[in-house]
């Protein structure tokens, strides 16, 4: 298990704080994100090269990763929405949408 500290989200992706060990070792992982109204939203993402991540977060997140959503709930897109993420709605690219859990 691996912790982070959520520095930016978007509906493509966030960007996080992490350990520099946990760095190294993580390509694809699942991430739990506790929304506001403390419900778990699961989402499978893919780290992304820092050469791919905005400067501006990597001068504000040392230490930081980005992490683009291969898959992720209707509830992640509502999180978005209910905090006021500006086009929070999923990507309209094959990307598959995760299932709601039963």
């Amino acid at each position: 298990m691996h912790h982070a500290l959520v520095i930016d989200l978007s509906a493509q992706g966030l960007f996080v704080r992490m350990a520099a060990d946990d760095r190294e070792e993580i390509e694809r992982c699942q991430l739990t994100l506790e929304s506001e109204r403390g419900e778990q939203i699961e989402l499978v993402v893919d780290v992304v090269r820092k050469f791919l991540v905005p400067g501006p977060l990597l001068a504000i997140a040392n230490g930081g990763v980005g992490l683009r959503i291969v898959s992720a709930p209707d509830a992640y897109y509502d999180f978005l929405s209910r905090i006021g993420v500006p086009d929070h709605h999923p990507p309209s690219s094959s990307r598959k949408r995760a299932k709601p859990a039963n």
